[in-house]
């Protein structure tokens, strides 16, 4: 979407900048700075976010970003998967 410029260009840099933001929290439970549990728990209220800008992509008035964004909302459960919680 970032690539693309345009109408579509805004969307992809929210989503790029969750992403960061994302796995930045995920390498600090990795290095034990963050227990998992604090990591869902500031990971509920990004997804939330996420999703919305997910929600207002789909909408958007660029076809490919639309489509991506319609895309990736029908597996956004699965974009999380990585952060549920361990079985163990």
């Amino acid at each position: 979407m970032i690539d693309r410029g345009g109408l579509g260009q805004g969307v992809g840099e929210v989503l790029r900048e969750h992403a960061h933001v994302l796995f930045a929290w995920w390498h600090w439970v990795r290095d034990g700075t963050w227990t998992r549990s604090t990591f869902q728990s500031y990971v509920r209220t990004l997804r939330a976010t996420f999703k919305m800008e997910l929600q207002v992509g789909s909408q958007s008035a660029c076809p490919k970003t639309a489509a991506t964004c319609k895309e990736l909302l029908a597996r956004e459960s699965a974009l999380w998967t990585f952060c549920a919680p361990r079985g163990d």
